[in-house]
């Protein structure tokens, strides 16, 4: 089959991520695989797309992802494919307004349990018209896809598909080499949004012993400034390290000793699963999406509750036998979220639509 991704970036977020490593698989599988980016911009994900001979098609380089021109873009790329795939909220609405014209089949991703536009009147009826026309919904776990079945109140086409990671690559990775000092590393990978909760991590760090603890704190984004300030006023400047996007999150996470997500959501993380196969013991707060994948083999916190977040980094760091049985017990709940059988899956789905799409024209014949 000839398939078509479009995705707002390469920038390497959960969406963007599960497209850039699906790719080179489905094309292992025989596939054509092609990429729509709105915004162009080369990443530390783009060199490996190319290498693999995939075709990346840029719609700008500006950052821009809800110029209403994309849509002319779109209907002229899309035409020609035997199924496309949008990942993130406007490739979905531009590529389901493009496909008017098209008549591809047509398949979407939903990555989490909540987002903003769920919260009002007007993006609810986009998204109600928006999603009917699909042919499918993706939604990385059971509970994205309950929580987007109650949001919309209507019947679609959905199914579950978990996302995966490279579970060979984390397992064969060695840690970086850095001096500790003494000091015990906590390592959070996460883009600095409001979703993921920064600050309750940053309050957690002030309640442990000064000078035994030190926070890596691993991706970008727009509340990043907020973020330093806040560590200023908690008095942690020497405490927390800003890394930045890492083309190997596993090299840290192998140096690391706990291992945090603390967000307020999320749908089925990716960084979630990499810090679980790490062999390092992970905390996460008790939400949506994180709950179904860490609770039994992780560590669940109350969600913003920056003292339980201390005091369960505290015990996985004193407690030699207790941690071990935290590694142990996340290293077999990561093992069955392998990115092949992700591919796996998403081939066997691409498959179905598309003979379904044929079948609904011959009946139309």
């Amino acid at each position: 089959m000839r398939i078509l991704q479009v995705v707002t970036s390469m920038l390497p977020g959960g969406a963007e991520r599960l497209a850039a490593e699906l790719t080179p698989l489905l094309m292992a599988k025989g596939h054509e695989v092609d990429l729509i980016l709105f915004d162009g911009e080369e990443t530390i994900l783009t060199p490996g797309l190319r290498a693999c001979g995939c075709g990346i098609h840029a719609l700008s380089h500006h950052k821009s992802f809800y110029n209403p021109l994309f849509i002319f873009r779109l209907r002229k790329l899309m035409r020609g494919y035997d199924v496309v795939i949008t990942h993130n909220s406007s490739p979905q609405l531009f590529g389901a307004i493009a496909n008017l014209w098209c008549k591809t089949p047509l398949v979407t991703t939903e990555h989490n349990t909540d987002n903003r536009k769920r919260h009002s009147w007007l993006t609810r009826i986009i998204d109600k018209w928006m999603y009917r026309q699909y042919d499918r919904i993706v939604c990385c776990s059971d509970k994205v896809k309950e929580n987007l079945s109650a949001y919309l109140g209507h019947a679609c086409k959905m199914e579950s598909i978990p996302n995966g990671v490279d579970l060979s690559k984390i397992y064969e990775t060695n840690p970086i080499a850095i001096e500790k000092k003494g000091k015990k590393i906590i390592t959070m990978v996460a883009s600095l949004r409001k979703q993921k909760d920064h600050p309750t991590l940053l309050r957690a760090m002030a309640q442990l012993p000064k000078g035994h603890y030190e926070l890596w704190l691993l991706g970008e984004g727009k509340l990043e400034g907020e973020a330093r300030q806040l560590a200023e006023e908690l008095g942690l400047t020497e405490s927390v390290r800003f890394l930045g996007v890492k083309e190997n999150v596993a090299e840290y996470l192998k140096a690391s000793d706990v291992v945090v997500l603390s967000s307020h959501y999320e749908g089925l993380s990716l960084a979630c699963i990499e810090g679980m196969a790490s062999g390092k013991p992970f905390i996460a707060s008790d939400v949506n999406g994180l709950r179904e994948v860490v609770g039994g083999a992780g560590v669940l916190v109350p969600h913003e509750d920056a003292q339980a977040l201390a005091s369960a980094i505290k015990r996985l760091t004193d407690d030699a036998k207790y941690r071990k049985e935290v590694v142990t017990a996340c290293m077999e709940r990561a093992s069955h979220y392998d990115i092949r059988r992700t591919a796996d899956l998403y081939h066997k789905m691409f498959v179905s639509v598309v003979s379904g799409n044929k079948d609904v024209k011959k009946e139309k014949k």
